[in-house]
Formats: structure tokens, C-alpha cells, sequence
């Protein structure tokens, strides 16, 4: 267990750097809020690929609570079985101008793998030299990772997954959990 004592003042990456000494050569970092089928955990493990953005496709999914994190993909899902491979190109609170449409949103679970653990480690003293550092969080990680040059793959789902973030997702993480709104 690590603890970021400042964690009310500070960022995602503020916390996660308290868990760096942790880091490994296969793992997951995910938002502590999330809620989702367990599918989508072992389609995850399924990659191969040294970073893995997971991406539901459904923008308009009202069970997610989700209103950030547009993830701007090199091809829309194809709802196919055998999923072609896609990267991402950035992630953001807003529409992008001149990036089309948003493919979906990033629902805040990534899997570092390998060289992938390395170069998030990189990113972070990269980023550690910033001014505004304790204010940043994963999009900004993800997004300097692709500006870094290293390729970001997605994952794609269709729902089945909730961000608890307001007391008003208390009785939808409940019905969630009993299958009402999967």
C-alpha cells in the first residue's frame, strides 16, 4: 500500500510516483472509482502489446457517469471479433479541432508491459520536470507517451464499466453490480 499524503493537493501522477518503487514488468494501473465486468480485465491480459489503453467505443453510454477522457484513435472500433490494431492518438477533456470525432472515451485502465514499464518511468522524471507536475494526471502520462514517440494500443469495449465520482453514482454502481445496468 502506498499513500500520497498530499493526494488533496496534488494530481494522479503525484500518487502514482509514491508507487513507483512497486512498478513491475506486467501491470495494470487503473482509477480507484472504476467498476467493470471482469471481460474486460482478461481481454487486457490477452494483449501483447507493451501499453494497452482500454477505450469503450460508446460515447453515448449514460451508465458510465463518464464526461471526460475523448480518446482519439488511429481507426473507429470495428465491433469485430478479431480486433484490428489501433493506437491512440491523444487523450482529452474536449473535442479536438481538426481530430474528427472521438472514438470513445478512455475509461482509465492501462496495462504497462515490459519496455512499456520502462517508458513510463521515463515519462514520469520527464514530466517530474515540469512546473505544473502535482496538478497532472493520466491523460496528460498517456499523452506525453504518444508525443514521446511510443505507441499506445487500444483496447476496445462497449460499456460494462462505471466511474464512480459522484454520490449520484452510488445507486447506479449499485444496480450495476446486481447486473440492472450492465
Amino acid at each position: 500500500l502506498r499513500i500520497n499524503a498530499a493526494y488533496d493537493q496534488t494530481g494522479e501522477l503525484s500518487s502514482l510516483v509514491c508507487a513507483e518503487d512497486a512498478f513491475h514488468d506486467d501491470m495494470i494501473i487503473m482509477y480507484g472509482d472504476l467498476l467493470f465486468r471482469s471481460y474486460i480485465l482478461h481481454d487486457l491480459l490477452e494483449h501483447e502489446s507493451e501499453i494497452v489503453a482500454v477505450v469503450d467505443s460508446s460515447l453515448n453510454n449514460p451508465h458510465t457517469g463518464h464526461t471526460q477522457d475523448l480518446a482519439y484513435c488511429s481507426h473507429p472500433d470495428n465491433r469485430s471479433i478479431f480486433q484490428h490494431e489501433v493506437s491512440l492518438n491523444c487523450v482529452r477533456d474536449q473535442p479536438v479541432p481538426g481530430q474528427g470525432e472521438a472514438s470513445g472515451r478512455w475509461i482509465g485502465m492501462v496495462r504497462f508491459r515490459k519496455q512499456g514499464r520502462k517508458w513510463l518511468e521515463e515519462a514520469l522524471r520527464e514530466l517530474q520536470e515540469r512546473d505544473d507536475f502535482a496538478s497532472l494526471g493520466m491523460p496528460e502520462l498517456l499523452n506525453h507517451l504518444i508525443e514521446q514517440g511510443h505507441v499506445v494500443h487500444v483496447h476496445y469495449v462497449h460499456g460494462h464499466w462505471l466511474d464512480v465520482n459522484a454520490i449520484v453514482d452510488i445507486g447506479r454502481a449499485h444496480d450495476f453490480a446486481r447486473g440492472i445496468n450492465p
